[in-house]
C-alpha cells in the first residue's frame, strides 16, 4: 500500500522569528490531493534497489535520470541509473568518531554537496566533484548536520543541532555560502531543538524539529 501525507503550513506561533507552525491535514485532502489522482500519476511500474548499505539521503537529479545516495555504512556517495543499476561516485572521508552522512544537493556545476554529521566534533559538508571529495573549511564543526537542501536559485541550507547525551538540545538553519572549497554560513533561524531536515523554496525553508515533532516555515 502506498501511504501519502499532506502538509499545510499556518502562521502560529513557533520557537523562532519568522518561522511559521504547521498543521497536519486529514489525508486525502488539502494540498495532499486524492489519493486516486496521486495513484494515477505515479510511474506504471516499481522497480526495488538493494542497497549494500544505509540509504541515508537521495537526491534526484531530472536531467541525468540519475538518483544520488549516501551510504554511511561504507562513508560513500553513491548512484542509480537506469541503465547502469547500482555504482559508487565517491568515497568520502571517514573519521574515527564514526560516519553519519546526511543530505545532498548538486549544484549547477555539477558538483555534489554533502552534510557531513560529525558527532559534535567534525560536522561539516563534502563537495564531491569527478569523483574526489573534499570537506569544505569554514564551517562550525561542532554543529551535528542532517539536512541540506538547495532552492531553485541555487542557495542552499543547512539545518543543525547541537547537544544531545544529556546536554540541552538547540538548533537552527543556516543559508551556506561556498566558495571553491571554502564555506561560510549565515544563521537564518534560531530557536529549534533538534533541526534535522530542511526543504527549500525561493521564498522559505521548510524546518523539521525531531524533538518537538513539528514542521516549521521560515521566510527567506
Amino acid at each position: 500500500m502506498r501511504w501519502f501525507l499532506a502538509i499545510v503550513l499556518c502562521s502560529c506561533a513557533a520557537p523562532a522569528a519568522s518561522v511559521e507552525h504547521p498543521v497536519a491535514a486529514s489525508p486525502g485532502t488539502g494540498a495532499g490531493a486524492p489519493a486516486a489522482a496521486a495513484k494515477d500519476a505515479a510511474p506504471a511500474a516499481e522497480q526495488a534497489i538493494a542497497l549494500p548499505g544505509g540509504g541515508n539521503a537521495l537526491w534526484w537529479d531530472a536531467a541525468s535520470s540519475t538518483l544520488y545516495l549516501t551510504d554511511s555504512n561504507a562513508s560513500a556517495l553513491v548512484a542509480w541509473t537506469a541503465a547502469a543499476g547500482l555504482h559508487p561516485v565517491a568515497q568520502l572521508p571517514a573519521d574515527a568518531a564514526g560516519v553519519s552522512l546526511g543530505g545532498i544537493v548538486r549544484r549547477a556545476d555539477g558538483t555534489l554537496v554533502v552534510a557531513n554529521f560529525g558527532f559534535g566534533t567534525h560536522g561539516g559538508l563534502f563537495a564531491v566533484a569527478d569523483g574526489n571529495a573534499t570537506a569544505l573549511t569554514g564551517l562550525d564543526p561542532a554543529r551535528l548536520r542532517v539536512g541540506l537542501a538547495q532552492d531553485a536559485a541555487g542557495a542552499v541550507y543547512s539545518a543543525y543541532f547541537v547537544g544531545g547525551r544529556g546536554k540541552p538540545q538547540h538548533g537552527g538553519v543556516s543559508l551556506v555560502t561556498i566558495a571553491g572549497t571554502a564555506a561560510s554560513e549565515t544563521e537564518i533561524a534560531s530557536g529549534f531543538h533538534k533541526a534535522v531536515g530542511v526543504a527549500a523554496t525561493p521564498s522559505a525553508a521548510v524546518v523539521a524539529d525531531q524533538t518537538d515533532k513539528a514542521i516549521f516555515k521560515v521566510a527567506v
